[in-house]
């Protein structure tokens, strides 16, 4: 880029006036911003009978032509500051125009002149804008002169009334779906607030604050190609973009409920809710690509959590415009998306360590913001239905040491919240019961029962017990398939002769390319695999022995399934046990790699059915998955009875939820499969988005548009939830 310095050419300062002499004169037709912008409906007939006969039209066709030649394509500039500030000066003051018109439209639809010539001229303004936002960005990437704070105030309000005007919502798809538009709002993202107040919180109107960003963000959601460019352009930014991005993303929530912007008195409580509730859409979304998940899960997840239970906080809620259901169904759908749950999931898809947005969750207090929402909503007499769904799936977690901590913590540090919530609730929910109930479980789980730590080394034949004192933090794992680990070489040696031979060539990758990626082995972390075999173990010591009856002839094979009995258990009954019943096939079967592994331990079990048990256990791992521990106890009928039965082996694989309704009924179940045999699926997913030698600064020079599809309306944030038709079970 050219250091020396230049003055303007004769066109451009041509260009120049020619603008600035048509908007002066088209202002001297109009009233004030201030005065058209207010909901007085007696202003916009005499604005649009002043600027719109057809004698007026000549000024904006010259600005529209003057802007289409005085803004270039992305070329290098001559001379880059001046040219900067007075193309910058040009675009703004032509935005600014726009923005009114837009708006002044929404008004004054009903006038035949004004929407007659805005529709005539959708392509002229689409063009001129395409035009614009492609030189916005070349600027706001090469030159700091035009990051000033008036062109980016400018520019967000223009597009935003160009993306979000619901007259042009048949053509919105054609303005989102360009490489430019969704780069342009990732880089509004990446901006740095300006002390007068934050660009995530420019005004949509005098009266009417609201989140354009995340408005023009929620729009890319409405159609699969627009999403798809939405991960797309984030996975082609340059690294240090993509940076700026997320951090904007984490650091954004705790502003947004903040209430202190200087000089505005943008904020309202129930409308940072109905934000940080697309927000929350955003993010789910963004979440769907594995390569985006591990930048989003937990920071951006905890801050708008903890913003949300902000928002319902006692002290807060007075001040806020919570009247409405809307505004508690909004935040229930909030954090229904930052648990993961779609209304449409991708099939075949796991996202690795779900655990950890779950425990970043609990720990920004998301239970007692759910309570809230659900007591509220009672009290407008709604069911609560998403509410309870949500309370139901954290419920299901409590089988992670760290999830049941931080619940407690919630519900008891300050005040008996949960005392609280039981008597508000009363009978019209079980779901109150159903955390003391099994806040009580865990707290004997993991508080009064004896702190084992269990082996996790793949070798059944691992010379140490359940007793023993060696540490996972040896573990090494499988450099092939990396789905099983071990404590040695020789314990590596020996399960490779007896199983892991066979195991790995069904589980080894195929695409060489994706070294880097997390394996199944690390989807459920040490720490919590620890929790759950240690939730297993004290399940099956704290029942009496007619539930597990020791035939010294028969084989005892048992299932649990932790989902049902934690998560959907409707009893009000607070000594409700833990439900464990025999295998309801009569032996453990794991059709896939670990088939042949877990069939000796039913085989060890029939051979010796006095000394070992086999148990099936089933814990939660998001909505579509859970984790399936199939493990091997050995009994010591001289020990006390909290150590009874010892867990001594276990095989960790997932499994689609749908098959453990199938075990329930007794159907016969679809051939389990491993996670790894989908890998090739999560990697296509990646592929398909962006090409690996895409550049996000080289493709801002072209504009292209995916093949057309048929839009795909999806409703608003709010409005899957707040149907009274929909149900608990057709929901689970």
């Amino acid at each position: 880029m050219a250091a020396t310095a230049h003055h303007p050419s004769t066109h451009t300062q041509h260009g120049t006036w020619t603008v600035r002499k048509n908007l002066h004169y088209l202002a001297t037709q109009s009233f004030p911003t201030n005065r058209v912008m207010k909901r007085d409906a007696e202003h916009f007939p005499a604005y649009w009978l002043h600027v719109w006969p057809e004698r007026n039209l000549e000024p904006w066709k010259v600005i529209l032509d003057t802007l289409r030649a005085n803004i270039p394509t992305c070329k290098v500039l001559q001379d880059s500051e001046t040219s900067a500030v007075t193309a910058t000066n040009n675009a703004r003051a032509a935005l600014y125009q726009a923005e009114l018109v837009i708006f002044a439209l929404g008004q004054g639809k009903d006038i035949a002149e004004a929407k007659d010539f805005v529709d005539a001229h959708f392509y002229m303004l689409l063009e001129c804008w395409n035009d614009v936002l492609k030189w916005l960005l070349y600027l706001m990437l090469n030159t700091p002169t035009t990051s000033d704070p008036l062109a980016i105030f400018t520019s967000v309000r223009a597009f935003a009334a160009m993306v979000l005007f619901p007259g042009w919502a048949h053509l919105q798809e054609e303005i989102l779906d360009k490489p430019q538009t969704i780069d342009f709002i990732y880089l509004m993202l990446s901006q740095e607030d300006p002390d007068s107040g934050l660009y995530w919180y420019i005004p949509k109107t005098v009266y009417q604050p609201g989140c354009l960003i995340l408005g023009c963000l929620k729009r890319c959601l409405d159609w699969e190609s627009t999403e798809d460019l939405l991960r797309a352009r984030f996975k082609a930014m340059r690294s240090d973009s993509r940076a700026k991005v997320v951090k904007s993303l984490s650091t954004r929530p705790k502003r947004m409920c903040s209430g202190i912007i200087p000089g505005h008195g943008l904020w309202c409580p129930a409308e940072a809710g109905l934000d940080l509730s697309t927000l929350s859409l955003v993010v789910c979304k963004l979440g769907q690509d594995p390569d985006i998940s591990k930048k989003v899960r937990r920071t951006v997840c905890h801050n708008i959590a903890d913003s949300l239970s902000k928002i319902v906080a006692d002290e807060v809620e007075p001040l806020g415009n919570f009247n409405q259901p809307n505004a508690w169904y909004n935040m229930t759908a909030g954090i229904l998306h930052l648990t993961g749950r779609e209304p449409e999931p991708t099939v075949g898809l796991i996202m690795p360590h779900s655990h950890h947005r779950i425990q970043a969750l609990v720990r920004a207090n998301v239970v007692s913001t759910a309570f809230k929402c659900l007591v509220r909503l009672m009290a407008e007499g709604e069911r609560g239905y998403f509410a309870e769904l949500v309370l139901r799936h954290f419920l299901a977690n409590m089988t992670d040491s760290e999830v049941y901590r931080d619940v407690l913590r919630d519900l008891t540090e300050k005040e008996d919240i949960l005392g609280r919530y039981i008597r508000e609730v009363g009978s019209r929910s079980s779901i109150a019961q159903q955390y003391k109930r099994v806040l009580e479980i865990s707290r004997l789980a993991f508080e009064v029962s004896p702190c084992v730590r269990h082996n996790l080394c793949a070798n059944d034949k691992h010379p140490e017990s359940s007793t023993g004192e060696e540490g996972n933090g040896t573990l090494r794992q499988c450099s092939d398939c990396l789905s099983v680990a071990y404590c040695s070489e020789q314990c590596r040696t020996e399960d490779w002769s007896r199983f892991h031979s066979h195991e790995c060539k069904l589980l080894a990758r195929t695409q060489n390319d994706f070294e880097a990626r997390a394996a199944s082995y690390s989807y459920v972390s040490q720490s919590v695999r620890q929790d759950q075999l240690r939730f297993l173990e004290y399940t099956i010591n704290s029942q009496s022995s007619p539930d597990i009856p020791l035939d010294p002839h028969q084989a005892t094979h048992a299932m649990i399934d932790f989902r049902r009995e934690l998560g959907d258990l409707q009893s009000m009954d607070l000594s409700e046990p833990v439900n464990v019943g025999p295998h309801p096939q009569g032996e453990l079967r794991c059709p896939g790699a670990f088939q042949e592994r877990v069939a000796q331990y039913s085989n060890d079990a029939m051979a010796e059915p006095e000394k070992y048990i086999c148990v099936e256990a089933i814990f939660s791992y998001d909505w579509q998955w859970a984790t399936h521990v199939f493990a091997k106890l050995q009994h010591y009928p001289e020990a006390t009875e909290s150590t009874r039965f010892r867990l001594i082996d276990s095989v960790f694989v997932f499994r689609p939820t749908e098959c453990i309704s199938n075990q329930r009924t007794r159907k016969p179940m679809e051939p389990d499969t491993d996670v790894m045999v989908y890998r090739n699926l999560v990697i296509k997913e990646e592929r398909g988005l962006c090409s690996d030698k895409t550049v996000w600064t080289k493709l801002l020079q072209k504009a292209f548009a995916h093949e057309r599809e048929k839009a795909v309306w999806r409703n608003g944030i709010a409005s899957d939830y707040e149907s009274g038709d929909y149900s608990i079970e057709t929901l689970s």
